[in-house]
């Protein structure tokens, strides 16, 4: 197994604790488990879910629930972090959010996967501002942002 760690940022309770499960039975000792949504600004943040599927639980979007999480930018949650190899965000719309929330850790960040879902253009600028290069997969909705 390798040496470095994984931060799982999670933000919907039930799916945090599967997440516990998994790399409990996993024996995975090097994810470190964060019950928090990334985001652009600490504090609190509401949550929709459409129907039962908190897969899809968005900031951005309606929903027919709603939870109130902790919320936290990945500079503050990343601070002491020297460099990232990775960096893969799925959060349902608020894509923009966590990156401008994430300013000083892309100074430090080699590569990105993001599902892209909304505001395309402002992160597509904030990305080749920190000299990042654009790839389109082939999957429409995902792209892969790295450096070099």
């Amino acid at each position: 197994m390798g040496t470095g760690r994984i931060y799982a940022v999670e933000s919907i309770p039930s799916t945090v604790a599967v997440l516990k499960v998994n790399v409990k039975l996993n024996e995975c000792i090097n994810v470190i488990i964060i019950e928090s949504a990334a985001w652009s600004a600490k504090g609190k943040l509401i949550l929709r879910i459409p129907g039962s599927n908190y897969g899809y639980a968005s900031a951005m979007r309606e929903g027919s629930k709603s939870i109130l999480v902790k919320a936290i930018p990945l500079d503050e949650l990343l601070r002491d972090v020297d460099h990232i190899d990775i960096i893969k965000i799925d959060v349902e719309g608020a894509e923009y959010e966590v990156l401008k929330g994430a300013k000083d850790i892309l100074k430090k960040t080699k590569c990105l996967v993001i599902e892209l879902t909304r505001n395309v253009k402002e992160v597509i600028k904030l990305l080749i501002d920190y000299n990042f290069k654009i790839k389109k997969t082939k999957h429409p909705a995902h792209i892969i942002a790295c450096k070099g």
